[in-house]
């Protein structure tokens, strides 16, 4: 975490998410999420970070990576 914070290493949307889930706090109040001018709502965020927290295989990720970008690049 200390890497983190110095800003020596990214932290990943998953260990991000651990750490909102034990101070039980919502994912946005450690992000931007939410914050910017999107159209998503922060609750349907956070469901879709949930679904990803699940442990998943590389190939099912990099697919649901592909499926999420195609559908947003399509706006």
């Amino acid at each position: 975490m200390g890497e983190v914070e110095r800003g020596e290493k990214s932290i990943s949307i998953d260990s991000l998410y651990r750490v909102a889930v034990a101070l039980r706090v919502p994912l946005s109040v450690l992000t931007d999420v939410g914050r910017s001018h999107s159209t998503v709502p922060n609750g349907d965020a956070e469901k879709i970070f949930a679904l990803m927290l699940k442990k998943r295989r590389p190939a099912q990720l990099r697919r649901a990576y592909e499926v999420v970008r195609a559908a947003l690049l399509r706006e």
